[in-house]
């Protein structure tokens, strides 16, 4: 919501920053790997203390280099990106019921490395993105009122 009234100086401000965005996101990322934090504080006791939770400052410099990304990319019309676009509400929606079976029958539990971690988000996107069209195809207009696409 805050993006969508203050768009145009958000934007100013992220206009070429884009690869200073990375690599803070890639930095964090780093050092929470070498704390060995694997998921957010958030689901630790709230009483006891578990160090400072670094996911949320990784995730919003995320964010905001994907929206610096997406504003490189609008230049390019790119055919898979459009599609995601339309389906974005639906993909955040239904990517935690892909993680969440994938916990359950243990295709979770591999190294949470660098390629564990792209391949988990590949899987996540890739499933999800089926569960969308699965539920396209059942409902056609109607899953808008579903998933949101």
């Amino acid at each position: 919501m805050i993006y969508s009234i203050e768009r145009h100086k958000i934007n100013t401000l992220l206009q070429g920053k884009t690869l200073l965005l990375l690599l803070i996101t890639v930095a964090i990322a780093f050092i929470m790997y070498l704390l060995g934090q694997k998921d957010n504080m958030g689901k630790a006791s709230i009483f006891a203390w578990h160090g400072i939770d670094l996911m949320i400052f990784q995730k919003t410099s995320l964010i905001l280099f994907m929206l610096g990304f997406t504003m490189y990319l609008q230049q390019y019309k790119i055919q898979l990106l459009m599609t995601i676009a339309e389906m974005s509400f639906a993909l955040y929606f239904l990517h935690q019921w892909s993680l969440s079976f994938m916990r359950r029958t243990g295709l979770m539990d591999f190294s949470h490395e660098f390629g564990g971690v792209v391949l988990l988000f590949m899987a996540a996107t890739i499933s999800a993105y089926l569960i969308a069209l699965l539920i396209k195809q059942l409902f056609g207009k109607t899953s808008r009122r579903i998933i949101g696409w």
